[in-house]
């Protein structure tokens, strides 16, 4: 049985913040209108377990009158993240916003679900440093009649629209709208926004080419953007390739000593100890990434990619005499890691989806609810039919 300790109630679009008490993570609290709400976000949230950018659902009940959700810890909500940068998102932002949004419904739709409703108030990005590049969608909206996916896709246009003209607020923008205001997308984004508020079938083949294009068109160096960057990742950023090794090899051995000689429990370092090793491999596959943009790299045993997999590997053993939920907060956050790593560095796609499909056999093993573990087997078939698709790639793609 878990428990939670609430730290802070959630509001209508503010999240709330709790703890789980047997793993002393951070988790935050969604308050939704009523019952229905809620229960369309507990099915939406379970039936897509496994998602990148999907948080996990824990728990959700009722308290002091609101209807609440618990949920990974998120970071900002994209709401928060435009008023930090002054109420205005360049271009190379907004196409990456396009880019990741576009993911995120092509695989809940590919689910058969509906988001209903996009706002800046329901994406967020993620909580820890390695995971920021990442947007995630973690409120859904139940469906008003036949909700359809063009509807989710003109959602999406909508939302682009608001960030492309700076309101005020959200809800100014909403009233506008009502009176038949219309706002013409500029620039570079345009076209692609009229494609998606033309309540056309997703086609989302044609989404990602004019991504692509877009890209293209903007010359950008990074096909990621974090969001945010706490001081000690721009610590890291500033130090030597040489020393994030170093940095990486003392924190491995400093648990590899602990557990050795049972000190204390891996599971209790969850999420900080974690966290920094994921922060260090994510900053040094930043840094020493290939440089061109297409082609899928095969690699040696020595190779950075191998090099991590070892190392979680190990870190996954060494938890295995540890309760269900224990290893289950361990595993989801390395999980959630390789999604990252999926998303951000293309050039290794062919071992991520690997080492995911690895992943969500484990992830189904240590399911508990029946229908979240169902939905693992959906997401097992997910990553199969991914790694099919990338070894039959033409040979030309494949780079040693």
């Amino acid at each position: 049985m878990v428990s939670w300790k609430l730290l802070k109630l959630p509001g209508r679009d503010v999240a709330g913040l709790g703890q789980n008490l047997t793993t002393g993570e951070d988790v935050t609290l969604t308050s939704h209108e009523d019952e229905s709400a809620l229960a369309y976000n507990v099915f939406a949230l379970s039936a897509l377990t496994g998602g990148p950018g999907i948080p996990i659902y824990h728990w959700h009940g009722k308290h002091t009158n609101k209807y609440i959700l618990i949920i990974d810890l998120r970071g900002p909500s994209l709401e928060e993240v435009f008023e930090k940068n002054g109420r205005e998102f360049k271009t190379p932002t907004l196409v990456y916003l396009a880019e990741q949004l576009v993911a995120r419904l092509q695989y809940i739709h590919g689910r058969s679900i509906t988001v209903g409703k996009l706002t800046p108030y329901s994406c967020s990005v993620g909580s820890q440093q390695w995971r920021s590049p990442q947007l995630l969608i973690d409120r859904f909206s139940p469906p008003a009649g036949a909700q359809t996916f063009a509807q989710d896709l003109n959602s999406l246009g909508e939302l682009l629209l608001y960030f492309c003209n700076g309101f005020v607020t959200w809800e100014q923008f909403q009233v506008a709208r009502k009176n038949s205001h219309s706002f013409t997308p500029h620039g570079t984004l345009s076209v692609f926004i009229c494609e998606l508020l033309s309540q056309n079938p997703p086609n989302y083949p044609r989404l990602k080419l004019m991504i692509e294009h877009m890209y293209n068109s903007l010359d950008v160096p990074e096909r990621f953007l974090p969001f945010y960057n706490n001081e000690r990742f721009m610590s890291a950023r500033i130090d030597s390739t040489g020393v994030l090794f170093a940095h990486l090899e003392k924190h491995l051995a400093k648990i590899g000593c602990e557990v050795k000689g049972h000190q204390s429990c891996l599971c209790e370092m969850v999420p900080s100890s974690l966290g920094l090793i994921l922060d260090l491999y994510y900053e040094l596959f930043i840094r020493l990434r290939p440089r061109h943009s297409k082609g899928l790299y095969l690699v040696r045993a020595h190779h950075l990619p191998n090099r991590l997999w070892r190392d979680l590997r190990w870190l996954i053993t060494a938890t295995t005499k540890e309760s269900t939920m224990k290893q289950k907060s361990f595993a989801d956050m390395i999980y959630s890691f390789l999604t990252v790593l999926f998303e951000t560095v293309p050039h290794y796609r062919i071992y991520w989806t690997e080492y995911l499909l690895s992943q969500a056999h484990r992830q189904r093993e240590l399911e508990v609810d029946f229908n979240r573990r169902q939905a693992w087997v959906s997401t097992i078939r997910h990553w199969e039919i991914e790694l099919h698709r990338l070894k039959a790639m033409p040979p030309e793609w494949l780079v040693v």
